[in-house]
């Protein structure tokens, strides 16, 4: 075989070398990356699963927090109706108050046993609209049944909307005058 020959196959084989030396090495790097990989998939997943249990156990003690403060409040409006046996009717007509326009610090005056003179508009639901009042006494009276109940000119409040509307009908009304009758045509 030619020397020129022999020293191009020597070269080619050198290079072989050295490209399966370098395959070695990217094949081993690539191994070691693939580990690291895996060792980080495995961390991330133990730290996923501490923070899942750090918000779980978070959770819980809220949820305990919550259910705790839940049973005071519970404790203390079962109290509450115990002490103060109108106060489920005081509750009511705190919400027909507001119902009806009245401000929270309207009814903390009449809450207060007082008599309001209000002055303005009061909705009734039954008759869905609004009924205008110039200084009308409004107050928490007890019924006939004993039964806390809000009053407008001492009527209970229903009642009151009731002739409120029957005024306003009537007002509407236009009297008409009976057609008298001229006899029969033939």
């Amino acid at each position: 075989m030619p020397e020129g020959v022999k020293l191009t196959r020597l070269f080619q084989e050198r290079k072989n070398e050295d490209l399966r030396d370098e395959i070695a090495i990217r094949d081993e790097t690539i191994e070691q990356l693939q580990s690291n990989i895996k060792q980080m998939e495995v961390e991330h997943s133990r730290a996923m699963m501490n923070k899942d249990n750090e918000h779980r156990k978070a959770l819980e003690a809220k949820e305990a927090e919550h259910k705790e403060e839940k049973n005071n409040l519970n404790y203390i409006i079962n109290t509450a109706y115990r002490w103060y046996p109108d106060f489920a009717t005081l509750l009511r007509l705190e919400r027909l108050a507001k119902q009806i326009g009245l401000s929270a610090m309207d009814f903390s005056e009449l809450i207060k046993g007082k008599v309001l003179n209000f002055t303005g508009r009061l909705f009734s639901s039954e008759h869905n609209r609004w009924f205008a009042t110039d200084n009308t006494p409004l107050q928490i009276l007890r019924d006939n049944d004993r039964r806390l109940t809000l009053t407008a000119n001492r009527i209970p409040l229903s009642q009151w909307f009731s002739e409120q509307y029957d005024k306003l009908r009537q007002s509407f009304r236009q009297p008409t005058q009976p057609k008298k009758s001229r006899g029969m045509k033939l």
